[in-house]
């Protein structure tokens, strides 16, 4: 009876090269800024793999990426960011601690560009692209052959950007191995027999094709906004500070699925961006390894009056708040 070494080497050496034991196999990820998404997804995001993040207006997607690029910087990765929208900022992206110095960032407005750029990353070691975002891609479809854009007329051909797509991301997918690719989308509204349903923009292969799919979503209501006393011209004046995003995990090819929480986000203040620490310690007490009762939350031998003291204690003891996210993961 044949064994698996046997097998492999009748192998020609190009399919040799192609395969691999089922055990050597290694996913490797990416953690991301949120501790409760990055457990969910089973440890964050897939190197080699689309992600796609998609959700309403002024939820934070792109602050979640750019905080998240932050902390892969640190760990000495390179990162690239394709701007369809023309929106960054980098005194923003800096304050998310993004060091912007060291981000690659291209403007460009069509698919044809867009695979053009993300391959040239791919195939010359870039290990994180973020792409914000696909919905404002314009398909090549629109433009006439040497290069100048259509009429309005010419822009009527049915589900343009969604073949672009498909064919964009399956030629993306044919060379990458392993760079994170991170697709922002924002939410459409398809009609059904049954009523509306939220998905995202680009078609059918952009879910297909990721191995994650991230909805995430938030109220801009006044009423929803977290406020804070911030002295502005002399005086204090209470002003909305930051807002509570939910994010559910639709599915995910590398762990469980439909998986959900919240993270605060803060859009203004003195520390912007995913409130990491009130997370976790959210996440302890819900595991019980921080103890609450009433307004008091105890951690081993410590006690402390109200949420915001437990939290500005982990923010001054990192020692600690890694144990505690260590607890958590265990």
């Amino acid at each position: 009876m044949k064994n698996i070494d046997e097998v492999m080497s009748k192998l020609s050496k190009r399919t040799r090269d192609r395969v691999q034991k089922a055990n050597e196999v290694e996913i490797k990820r990416l953690e991301l800024v949120s501790q409760g998404l990055t457990n969910a997804l089973g440890g964050g995001i897939g190197l080699g793999r689309f992600t796609l993040i998609w959700g309403s207006k002024s939820a934070g997607k792109t602050a979640l990426m750019l905080q998240s690029i932050g902390e892969w910087q640190r760990q000495g990765l390179i990162c690239a960011m394709v701007d369809v929208e023309d929106t960054f900022d980098p005194d923003w992206a800096s304050s998310l601690g993004v060091e912007t110095e060291k981000l690659l960032v291209s403007k460009i407005k069509s698919s044809g560009e867009m695979v053009e750029v993300c391959s040239d990353f791919i195939l010359n070691g870039v290990d994180v692209i973020l792409i914000d975002s696909i919905t404002a891609l314009v398909p090549m479809s629109w433009y006439e052959k040497n290069g100048d854009p259509k009429g309005l007329e010419g822009t009527r051909q049915i589900g343009g950007q969604a073949v672009d797509l498909a064919n964009a991301i399956k030629l993306l997918n044919g060379i990458n191995h392993e760079t994170a690719i991170i697709m922002i989308s924002q939410i459409r509204n398809k009609i059904t027999s049954y009523g509306a349903i939220q998905e995202p923009t680009g078609g059918q292969s952009v879910s297909f094709y990721s191995t994650a799919s991230v909805k995430v979503t938030a109220s801009k209501s006044d009423k929803d906004q977290k406020k804070e006393e911030i002295l502005k011209n002399g005086r204090l004046v209470e002003l909305p500070v930051a807002r509570e995003v939910n994010w559910h995990v639709i599915y995910n090819k590398l762990g469980s699925p439909s998986q959900s929480g919240t993270y605060d986000f803060y859009y203004a203040g003195d520390n912007v961006g995913v409130d990491k620490v009130s997370e976790v310690v959210g996440m302890a007490v819900e595991a019980d390894i921080v103890k609450k009762t009433g307004a008091w939350f105890m951690y081993d031998e410590m006690k402390f009056h109200g949420k915001d003291a437990a939290v500005n204690y982990f923010k001054g003891n990192p020692d600690e708040l890694n144990e505690l996210v260590v607890k958590l993961n265990g």
